[in-house]
């Protein structure tokens, strides 16, 4: 008796393109100009999205993702690639606040964010976990992910997104899109960064260098 021939597994790739914002969306982001219009490219691998306060990281977040947005909010146009997505806003969806995430997400990924802290969550989102969690081929849209990590869970973080650019044939995750105030991730260079406001990720390089020569001046605590 011979086995019956089983279809091998396919795996949808989600990818955003662009995204244009239009109408108010538009002026959020440039509320002092007259844009009708505003589009920002994403390519496969780790997108950051820098700004100050204000600057429109979580308008532009909430329309990669659309059910967040409410009817009257949708001017946008999106290019994607259809495939499995999932956002994560780590200011609101506490790991152990089971009501704030979706039942539709694979149930690995429940278990994962519901039964470990925060920062073995965050590792886990930005390793090799997903591959075994239904998210092979997704896209991770993540909402200031450094929230409330220690210094060695922003450079696990890190390090799991370069695992990415690194060797994107062996990562289970096609594409990020992460909106951060962390200089470790907007400063990295392996990353597409994109700036709401032109010249902020150098103004932050420059600030943190001016902290970092103060304090080799100053010597350990404070005194010069």
């Amino acid at each position: 008796m011979t086995k019956k021939k089983t279809d091998p597994v396919v795996h949808k790739i989600a990818c955003i393109h662009h995204v244009t914002l239009s109408g108010t969306l538009a002026e959020r982001i440039h509320p002092a100009k007259t844009h009708k219009e505003v589009t920002f490219h994403f390519k496969p691998g780790v997108n950051v999205l820098c700004g100050p306060n204000g600057s429109g990281k979580s308008t532009i977040m909430a329309t990669l993702y659309p059910s967040n947005m409410s009817p009257g909010e949708r001017e946008f146009k999106i290019k994607v690639d259809p495939g499995p997505c999932r956002h994560m806003d780590f200011e609101k969806n506490n790991p152990r606040v089971q009501s704030s995430f979706n039942d539709y997400q694979p149930m690995g990924f429940q278990v994962v964010v519901r039964r470990t802290s925060h920062g073995e969550m965050v590792k886990a989102l930005t390793s090799g976990f997903p591959k075994a969690s239904g998210l092979k081929g997704a896209c991770m849209l993540m909402d200031e992910p450094e929230v409330a990590l220690d210094i060695d869970g922003i450079f696990d973080m890190v390090r799991g997104l370069e695992h990415r650019m690194t060797h994107p044939d062996v990562h289970p995750i096609n594409q990020y899109v992460i909106a951060t105030h962390a200089p470790a991730i907007l400063l990295n260079p392996l990353f597409n960064v994109i700036e709401l406001v032109p010249g902020y990720r150098d103004r932050v390089s420059r600030s943190l260098g001016a902290i970092l020569h103060k304090e080799r001046s100053d010597g350990p605590g404070g005194e010069p």
